[in-house]
């Protein structure tokens, strides 16, 4: 018999979750095979909900994983005090079970706040399974890769960049290869046979493509992705369940804390591999039982409804169609049910709905429900207290179960970066120092990773070099691409005949750059002060801002003109570039504040600079500005923090020779409100090439890290 009134007599006594009316409600944990679905707006206790059942399934001995995008579900790892447990109805004995048969950790993507957690989607394995089955998981992988990449997947670029990652990884898979790291992977691509070429000729406009796709795919070994790729502990499901190799005698609940990954195209990108590793598991582990439980805390960005496409959506519509059969329960939460593709509804077999205020939310949930229940909620939705839900499972009751969510055993609080650093404890943090990524340093070498056929070109001899271990951006041009750089910026004929210039020499140097750490200074609307603190990039040696963004550089060289100014110079000449208009030396006076005899010498220097010139109006001169510095705020040049390295390479160093006190005057007085407040000289590896002609010898410099020459169009 099903109804409200016979709930007890047909599930297992073996998940409180709360209460109906004043009798305690035991929820089935193998229902949620069919998982679980918790929605409500904003602090209608969906989350909390959703921890309980965490909780349960963990003192069950049913391991998690948990995806937290903002510190909410982070405060499992906090157990509850034990009179406040009591005084709530619970069990002191049972938050002493929770402390000794659980344990929690807080992974953190490149952060050490918590365990730092790194993935390798070119890590796949030897996949046991039917074509069928492994070509999702290879379509998922290549997917991810191509939107990380940068591609629009819709344009013809981002499917032909998707096709060819998706044709390398598959041969390297039947052929039993393991890629294992990009370099690899772009190796892999450079150097693919005639026959895949032609496979892969119908996709293709040319091949620059192939170029360009390999170059974009050497970027993700730099800076912040390298961070997501190479530092903490691989990813591994085993691992964040507790289970294989890495199971003990406590039962697993694994946070992956997302906060500190720093856009959502990564969030996504991670969720994306995350879930297509955990659906690999899956297949290769199937159960009868439930096994572990997958929940993803605000999942409405992951899979949004409409025709918006993010990384994780097909493989979390996948997971949710497929669990069922294996043994894995998915839960998921979210605050607009109109938000997340409709599709993901039908695979959800029990929905806690707590309250909903928005009336076009409150139509979406009827709707969904009217094939399934004629119960009629649309007056309970609004008025439902935090915590209270009505609970749709047709599998336990035909009717909605009124449910009151039971009292937490842990702490329910938003944990900062800061709380999580707090609560990771050395002991834990020892548990997994032994799986933590060890990066292994390479030869020094200017070789070429690739072993592609090597173009003749001209005879190229390298000057003497010295080793040098101070602390740079990593060299991504191998001695190949240079040469194939070099050859290309050779001043030829324009038909027919020679080139024009010869190669006398090139070396690789390191640059010196000023890296500074800015603060900037402003009021709120609260007329508070707040500071903020920036990174700035400049050239040691000319003075030129540069401005590192997503692996690229950018050069202001209008910058270093100010070394030559004093400090009523640079008022003058900013107040003249940030109006661009034309101003009499009396109306500059005025407005600057500075006195008019200063004004008029400070004009002439900015003349004779070429940084300003006039126009006579009248019987008087007007000044306006002709250098092109539009970054007038100090966050416009704000750069990416750089990862650096201290790996060897054969390179001659560079001595800076910027002026720092000149240097902070220049900042302080072009960027209002901004003060260096510490500096560190690193370097810049670049190629240092000679070309010798009939008129002379011509020095270009390339970009060690983007292959760019540097000077033109940024570095």
């Amino acid at each position: 018999m099903k109804g409200v009134y016979a709930i007890h007599e047909v599930i297992d006594m073996d998940a409180f979750i709360g209460y109906t009316g004043n009798k305690k409600f035991n929820y089935p944990l193998i229902n949620l095979r069919k998982h679980f679905f918790s929605l409500g707006s904003s602090g209608s206790g969906k989350t909390v909900l959703s921890k309980v059942l965490i909780e349960e399934l963990a003192l069950n001995g049913i391991p998690s994983i948990a995806v937290d995008p903002q510190g909410d579900l982070a405060s499992l790892i906090l157990p509850g005090k034990s009179e406040e447990i009591k005084n709530q109805g619970l069990s002191p004995e049972t938050l002493k079970r929770y402390k000794d048969e659980v344990r929690v950790t807080i992974f953190s993507p490149i952060s050490s706040k918590g365990i730092p957690i790194c993935l390798n989607p070119l890590e796949i394995g030897n996949l046991k399974l039917p074509e069928e089955e492994i070509i999702p998981i290879i379509n998922q992988v290549s997917t991810s890769l191509t939107k990380l990449l940068g591609y629009n997947s819709q344009n013809d670029k981002g499917k032909a960049a998707e096709t060819i990652l998706y044709t390398i990884i598959m041969e390297s898979q039947k052929g039993g290869i393991s890629l294992g790291t990009f370099d690899n992977l772009a190796s892999k691509i450079e150097s693919m046979d005639e026959s895949t070429k032609a496979e892969l000729a119908p996709f293709l406009a040319n091949e620059k493509e192939i170029d360009l796709l390999v170059r974009k795919i050497r970027f993700l070994t730099v800076g912040e992705k390298e961070l997501l790729f190479n530092f903490g502990v691989p990813l591994d499901i085993d691992m964040l369940l507790g289970k294989g190799k890495f199971k003990t005698d406590k039962t697993q609940i694994s946070i992956i804390y997302l906060n500190t990954l720093t856009s959502q195209e990564q969030k996504e990108f991670f969720v994306s591999i995350l879930t297509t590793e955990l659906y690999q598991w899956m297949l290769q582990h199937p159960s009868e039982s439930l096994s572990c439980a997958y929940f993803i805390d605000e999942i409405a960005p992951f899979i949004p409804a409409g025709s918006e496409k993010p990384i994780p959506k097909p493989i979390l519509k996948l997971l949710f169609k497929q669990a069922r059969k294996y043994g894995v329960a998915c839960l998921i939460a979210t605050q607009n049910p109109g938000d997340i593709d409709y599709k993901a509804f039908a695979q959800f077999g029990s929905w806690a709905i707590g309250r909903l205020t928005v009336k076009q939310d409150q139509k979406k949930v009827e709707n969904a429900l009217k094939s399934l229940s004629s119960t009629d909620i649309s007056a309970k939705l609004p008025t439902l207290q935090a915590g209270n839900f009505l609970l749709f499972s047709p599998d336990i009751s035909d009717d909605i179960i009124e449910l009151k969510s039971r009292w937490l055993y842990t702490e329910h609080k938003t944990l900062t970066d800061i709380g999580i650093q707090k609560s990771t404890s050395a002991a834990l943090r020892e548990r997994y120092k032994p799986y933590l990524v060890k990066a292994v340093p390479k030869a020094p070498s200017t070789d070429s990773p690739t072993k592609t056929k090597e173009k003749k070109g001209p005879s190229i001899k390298q000057e003497p070099i010295v080793d040098g271990a101070e602390r740079h951006f990593k060299l991504m041009i191998g001695e190949t691409e240079i040469k194939d750089i070099i050859e290309k910026n050779r001043k030829k004929h324009f038909l027919i005949g020679p080139a024009k210039e010869d190669v006398a020499a090139f070396t690789l140097a390191l640059k010196p750059l000023v890296w500074a750490q800015v603060t900037k200074s402003e009021k709120n609307l609260f007329r508070k002060i707040k500071h903020s603190q920036l990174d700035v990039l400049i050239d040691a040696k000319s003075g030129e801002i540069l401005t590192y963004r997503n692996n690229q550089f950018y050069n202001i060289p209008d910058f270093a003109k100010l070394s030559v100014l004093t400090e009523p110079e640079i008022k003058v000449l900013r107040f003249l570039a940030q109006k661009r208009l034309r101003y009499f030396p009396a109306d500059l006076s005025l407005k600057t504040t500075i006195p008019k005899g200063a004004v008029t010498k400070s004009l002439k220097t900015l003349v004779r600079h070429k940084l300003a010139t006039y126009e006579k109006v009248g019987k008087g001169i007007k000044y306006f500005s002709i250098i092109d510095l539009p970054e007038l705020k100090i966050s416009d040049v704000d750069s990416d923090k750089p990862v650096l390295t201290k790996e060897k390479i054969p390179a001659t160093v560079q001595k800076p020779t910027l002026n720092m006190k000149q240097l902070e005057k220049m900042v302080s007085n072009w960027f209002q409100d901004s003060l260096i407040v510490s500096h560190e000289i690193i370097y810049l590896p670049a190629y240092i090439i000679r070309y010798h002609g009939k008129k002379g010898e011509r020095k270009v410099e390339i970009n060690g890290v983007t292959g760019r020459q540097v000077g033109v169009n940024g570095l």
